[in-house]
């Protein structure tokens, strides 16, 4: 009798993007949204998505005052911590800076709610003698959530950047 796989056979077999070109994401399975028509989440995405592609998008309400600071070469950081707190879940806490930012970002505030596309990247500093790191999420644009255009627009941006602006 053949040693049992631990594979059942009611399931089918999952296979890796780099054997298929493509792969489809898992569907999310929620209760159905009042107003929306139904419950699963899925999008396909195609062989075209960059390897090590770093997107990242948020919503949050600004938790720090923004802070901006003008580094030895002459560039503007603005940082702020922004607070995530889904529902039935924990706080967390996730530290931003915008590099170079438009004018409009001195006019962002502590309790705002606002939406965030950029990129996660770990920093390394020298403090007291040693060097340290901090992992940031770099912001490319913030948009406040009530601006329901802009933030269709940043994510509309998001996604052609992940399928190569495929129609």
């Amino acid at each position: 009798m053949p040693a049992k796989s631990g594979i059942s056979k009611s399931r089918p077999a999952q296979t890796s993007p780099a054997k298929t070109g493509s792969f489809r994401t898992v569907p999310k399975k929620a209760a159905p949204t009042p107003g929306r028509s139904g419950g699963a989440i899925a999008r396909t995405v195609d062989s075209s998505v960059a390897r090590g592609t770093n997107l990242v998008i948020v919503r949050a309400v600004i938790n720090r005052v923004p802070e901006s600071r003008v580094l030895a070469s002459g560039d503007e950081v603005f940082a702020f911590d922004m607070t995530i707190r889904a529902e039935g879940g924990p706080a967390e806490s996730v530290p931003v800076i915008w590099t170079n930012p438009p004018a409009a970002a001195h006019n962002l505030a502590e309790g705002d709610d606002v939406v965030v596309l950029g990129a996660i990247r770990r920093r390394f500093f020298r403090s007291g003698g040693t060097t340290a790191s901090r992992t940031e999420l770099n912001a490319s644009r913030i948009v406040p959530a009530g601006a329901r255009a802009k933030v269709r627009s940043v994510l509309e941006s998001a996604l052609g950047s992940l399928v190569g602006d495929a129609p």
